[in-house]
């Protein structure tokens, strides 16, 4: 193995190590990720003329709007009352946040690796899963309480949103994985339904019935659907904090969650009407919330983001920001489902089903913001990419 092979097995042993780690500890995930950057730079300085040929793998319909929605977020920060604090804001949520993408779609070249990863992030999401289940039975499964393993349960309920109809997926289309991914399935379900994120239960039910009717044939799908409706309503009648928790998804005025939501919405909708342009400036949500927009009859004055990813993006960046932000993310589910009616591969189906998770939960939580769900998003992105870019270069792919 020569020199620069070497420095890319260590930025790939690192990229393993932030999988594991990223539904267990972001912590965990930032530690390994800091290596796998100061490999890449090293990688950089020993050899770099190859990179921009790497690079070329990314379709334009991602990174383009993502440089759209960088620069309305920057052009956001100029008028802003906190600049320096915007601008790490900024390089932590536009530079750190992506680095896992980059660095899989730099360095995972080959079918082998790019399963590896994909199996370090099942594993990841599975162990965490467990510690959640652990949790629930050592305090006597006690029910109301949300346990989520060893992260915050809305990231992991994001994680599993996502996670879900990625397995749906998997048991549909990889026979090579229908048992293990089945298992994997069951377990990830029950720790779903002890998280108790009514957003992320509901996205992911729409992902997957949308998985389903794209990977199924007809009678299979309606089969599977009798089966969901079965599943959802016993679960909803015979399991009394389940049927509680999911009864205030149906009757969402009395719920005190939604009442403070609808406020939060409000107040981003005056920050929109006093700062149209640029919003109040990257990372002023919290303080401009805090100190002049929240409401009289808020309940909440500590809460520093809009519970939607849209609403944030417009009130932080306004209309430049909001209208890029919601570009980056209809291109990106248009590059999926493009590559997906080409060639009809798992990769690009599991990146829509990721994509859609992720910004349907994005509708009651602000996704977009978080650092252990972002930084899984981008990681679960780059092995996607690394899929295409690898089937396209005709070398094994998911299949193999």
């Amino acid at each position: 193995m020569g020199f620069v092979a070497s420095i890319e097995q260590r930025i790939y042993c690192c990229l393993v190590g932030a999988a594991c780690m990223s539904s267990l500890s972001i912590a965990g995930t930032n530690i390994f990720l800091a290596l796998g950057a100061i490999g890449f730079l090293h990688r950089a300085w020993r050899k770099h003329d190859d990179l921009p040929g790497r690079l070329s793998g990314i379709s334009r319909f991602l990174w383009v709007p993502y440089l759209l929605l960088a620069l309305a977020a920057l052009l956001s920060i100029a008028g802003a009352p906190h600049p320096l604090a915007d601008l790490l804001d900024f390089g932590n949520s536009y530079l750190l946040r992506p680095l896992p993408f980059l660095l899989v779609v730099l360095f995972v070249r080959e079918g082998k690796k790019a399963r590896g990863l994909a199996l370090a992030m099942a594993a990841s999401v599975g162990l965490n899963a467990l510690l959640a289940i652990g949790q629930w039975l050592m305090h006597d499964m006690a029910y109301g309480a949300r346990w989520s393993g060893g992260i915050f349960y809305m990231a992991q309920g994001t994680i599993l949103a996502a996670a879900l109809p990625i397995a749906l997926l998997l048991i549909m289309r990889e026979k090579k994985y229908r048992a293990c991914c089945t298992l994997l399935f069951l377990l990830l379900a029950a720790a779903f339904l002890l998280n108790g994120t009514r957003g992320a239960w509901v996205a992911s039910l729409a992902v997957m019935s949308v998985i389903a009717f794209v990977g199924l044939k007809w009678k299979s799908f309606l089969a599977g659907t009798v089966a969901m409706v079965l599943l959802v309503g016993a679960g909803f009648t015979l399991i009394p904090p389940i049927h509680d928790r999911m009864e205030t998804i149906l009757h969402y005025q009395k719920e005190h969650s939604y009442s403070e939501r609808a406020l939060l919405w409000k107040s981003s909708a005056a920050m929109l009407m006093d700062h149209p342009l640029t919003g109040v400036g990257q990372g002023e949500f919290r303080d401009a919330y805090q100190t002049k927009y929240i409401r009289p009859e808020a309940k909440e004055p500590w809460l520093g983001h809009a519970h939607d990813n849209v609403v944030h993006a417009f009130a932080e960046t306004g209309i430049l920001g909001g209208m890029a932000f919601l570009a980056f993310w209809v291109s990106t589910v248009y590059c999926a489902i493009r590559s997906w009616r080409r060639h009809h591969d798992t990769a690009s189906l599991a990146m829509a089903a990721l994509i859609m998770a992720f910004m349907l939960h994005g509708l009651t939580e602000y996704t977009w913001g978080g650092a252990t769900q972002s930084k899984f998003l981008f990681l679960a992105l780059g092995i996607c990419v690394a899929f295409q870019n690898i089937r396209s270069a005709g070398g094994s792919d998911f299949h193999s």
